[in-house]
């Protein structure tokens, strides 16, 4: 979130937002297992993926891990832990129903600045049932 805010990005502002209001809390997790924690220790990242790392250790009831992180990406996968970017779970929700292709489409447009070339064309086509 504090990239998010030096950047200026709104949905940062909202988080900041919610979390000042008391609507959202965060809560510190609680440590895995030792070998589980020696491998997060191994890869050096930084504190805040450490702890998602561990609710997702601790919490199995989930759906997805939204992260922007390829690195972070790359160690929940390996844990098994069902990562996705941003924009797949919008593809997600859509196909799910939950929203319609149109603000799937709309959603997709506004998070374009954020990530490279590719990831939104490519969820686009996913959203119109080429690929």
């Amino acid at each position: 979130m504090d990239s998010g805010l030096q950047a200026g990005y709104p949905d940062a502002l909202e988080l900041e937002r919610l979390l000042r209001s008391g609507a959202i809390t965060v809560e510190k997790a609680q440590p895995a297992d030792p070998p589980f924690e020696m491998v997060v220790a191994a890869y050096g990242v930084e504190p805040g993926d450490a702890e998602i790392l561990r609710l997702c250790s601790n919490i199995p009831e989930y759906d997805y891990v939204v992260v922007d992180d390829r690195l972070l990406y790359l160690i929940l996968h390996r844990f098994s832990m069902r990562p996705v970017f941003l924009p797949d779970l919008i593809v997600a929700l859509v196909r799910n129903g939950a929203i319609t292709q149109e603000m799937g489409e709309k959603l997709l447009q506004i998070m374009r600045p954020r990530y490279r070339a590719g990831f939104i064309e490519h969820a686009i086509q996913m959203l119109k049932g080429v690929l």
